[in-house]
């Protein structure tokens, strides 16, 4: 299919429109994969999806504000995410305890949603200026496991913080 573009004026710059949803090759370069696996995969043809896409996909949640980046790695009996993090993110004392830009990208919500769930729940701090808000990590595991839970995956959850911007977050399936 040829897709024509068209150029407008828009504030006296050249003005590109951009495609309603991103084309698949786009994707495929992104991803240094493929365009057929891509394709692939999204057609249900692969039940595989390499390792780059699903850190890209990671990634583009919290690149917005360049402050981290994912690597996953799975085999048999589990699931590992390790998230690092830039200096920006403020980092509490004890490792206990997660910024809530970490907990709203673990699990995938609004820093906003982050705040109202765990204050309903008493799991959220503030630091001593009431600047910065951190939530206790047993917190997050027992949402992210009611989360899961309801797309009935049953699993045991485990994170680590290093306390210097590196969290680890391990899967186990339970079959």
């Amino acid at each position: 299919m040829n897709r024509r573009i068209i150029y407008r004026e828009q504030d006296n710059k050249p003005f590109h429109p951009k495609f309603a949803q991103l084309p698949i090759k786009d994707l495929a370069i992104l991803n240094f994969t493929t365009e057929n696996e891509v394709r692939r995969f999204y057609t249900g043809e692969l039940e595989w999806i390499p390792y780059s896409v699903v850190e890209l996909m990671l990634d583009t949640r919290i690149q917005a504000r360049n402050l981290g980046i994912h690597k996953i790695s799975s085999d048999e009996e589990a699931f590992y995410i390790l998230y690092q993090y830039f200096t920006e993110i403020p980092i509490a004392d004890n490792p206990r305890f997660l910024h809530i830009t970490v907990a709203a990208d673990i699990l995938n919500l609004t820093e906003q949603h982050i705040i109202r769930k765990a204050k309903e729940e008493n799991g959220l701090y503030a630091d001593q200026n009431g600047e910065n808000y951190f939530i206790d990590s047993q917190w997050l595991i027992k949402t992210y496991n009611d989360t899961i839970r309801n797309l009935g995956i049953e699993a045991d959850i485990r994170l680590a913080n290093n306390g210097k911007g590196q969290v680890e977050l391990t899967i186990k399936r339970k079959l």
